[in-house]
């Protein structure tokens, strides 16, 4: 167990006496949670996308299909970014943007 009175002053938190082994809970649970979650980093080159509305059009689209953590998409570098906790598959994602006509055109995968 670790002792509070040394663990929250050290991390500059100003938290009562009191509530200190609420918060040093919390902090064990929110590890656990995370701990042994792999993520994944997925780089799309998409086709298609000329301003900031087609980011959005392809960062919807891809949310509505695929179980993701982020999503973030560039028109002027013609790339997405998707980070998740599964392998998503180019398939997948160009599956997921069909009906929106932006196409993918390169497909990179690492994990975080």
């Amino acid at each position: 167990m670790v002792d509070a009175r040394e663990t929250v002053p050290t991390a500059g938190w100003d938290v009562p006496p009191h509530n200190l082994i609420r918060v040093i809970q919390m902090t064990q649970k929110a590890k656990a949670r995370t701990a042994g979650t792999n993520m994944y980093q997925i780089k799309l080159q998409i086709d298609g996308m000329a301003c900031g509305m087609c980011e959005a059009h392809v960062n919807d689209a891809i949310r509505k299909s695929c179980k993701i953590k982020k999503v973030k998409s560039s028109h002027r570098k013609g790339e997405t970014v998707i980070q998740s906790e599964t392998i998503l598959s180019q398939e997948q994602i160009q599956e997921a943007l069909a009906p929106t006509g932006y196409k993918v055109i390169g497909y990179s995968l690492t994990e975080k």
